[in-house]
């Protein structure tokens, strides 16, 4: 018995995989609904106010304790909701950092090197903003208690890339607002 070879056609030009699936496969598929996202930030304000509110009370009943068991002693000041709004604000900026240097190292990790601080910059108001949002940094509507949260996103990820900068939120005339970067 003899064995024929099967006529093979020459290579096809045409690519195995056409633009639109290769297009559609290498998109990140998004893990979490964007209005999951809203909520949950929304819920992680009241949850930052409300576990400072309670660690002001704490503090401030451990000071009135001391003036009371000794009245001439020199005690720490009470708290006030001034102090308390800050301390909130620190700690919602602190988690906006934690997010934005995680997300900024995993959305790095295809590209080509980043030389510039221009180029980094750009980087976070491109990809890391779009990919957060899902909008341009220029088109974001936000509320102040988000700032706080937005303006760690972005000193995490610059300070990710390797640049030292000071990010401050200003919501001045609502509903824009504006992030002023000092970099060293």
């Amino acid at each position: 018995m003899e064995y024929t070879v099967p006529d093979v056609s020459t290579a096809s030009a045409a690519p195995l995989v056409t633009p639109a699936a290769r297009e559609w496969s290498e998109k990140a598929s998004s893990m979490v609904d964007h209005t999951c996202c809203g909520l949950l930030f929304t819920e992680m304000a009241y949850a930052l106010r409300t576990s400072t509110a309670y660690k002001t009370r704490r503090a401030n009943d451990m000071v009135a304790e001391l003036q009371h068991q000794d009245p001439g002693a020199h005690v720490p000041p009470l708290l006030t909701a001034s102090d308390q709004a800050d301390m909130a604000r620190s700690r919602m900026e602190e988690l906006g950092r934690h997010v934005g240097a995680n997300l900024t190292e995993k959305l790095a990790q295809k590209r080509p090197r980043m030389d510039g601080t221009l180029e980094r910059v750009k980087f976070v108001c491109k990809d890391l903003w779009s990919a957060v949002w899902d909008k341009q940094i220029d088109n974001l509507r936000t509320n102040h208690r988000q700032l706080a949260f937005a303006a760690g996103l972005i000193g995490g990820a610059l300070e990710r890339l390797g640049v030292q900068t000071v990010v401050q939120a200003d919501a001045d005339a609502f509903p824009t607002c504006a992030f002023h970067l000092r970099i060293a």
